[in-house]
């Protein structure tokens, strides 16, 4: 899949369109084809390092941290949603960011 994925933090400039792996699902997880993401604040705060003490992420990283979309496919436990839903979400931001074409979502995140 395509995504943005930065592998250190500084201005834009670090911020690299690529090919990557689409991301596992979990038993409940749902993946989400993105139709929309944001960018806010903490989304360059993060690009440019201001969180790094607070929050330890590791490279390579996906930033954006909303999201709406279709379900594409379903874990094994999951119950509540189905192929085809449209959604949208906040997911995990130490898991998987939104700067890409699919998003991992925890359905019991909370």
């Amino acid at each position: 899949m395509k995504a943005i994925v930065m592998e250190e933090y500084g201005d834009k400039d670090v911020l690299n369109y690529t090919d990557i792996k689409e991301p596992e699902l979990k038993a409940n997880d749902v993946l989400i084809e993105i139709k929309a993401t944001s960018v806010n604040p903490v989304d360059w705060q993060i690009r440019a390092g201001y969180l790094q003490q607070a929050i330890p992420y590791e490279f390579p990283l996906i930033i954006g941290w909303d999201a709406a979309g279709v379900v594409k496919k379903v874990g094994s436990d999951v119950t509540k949603f189905s192929v085809g839903d449209e959604v949208f979400s906040s997911p995990d931001m130490m898991r998987n960011g939104t700067y890409a074409e699919y998003v991992a979502v925890d359905v019991f995140r909370k």
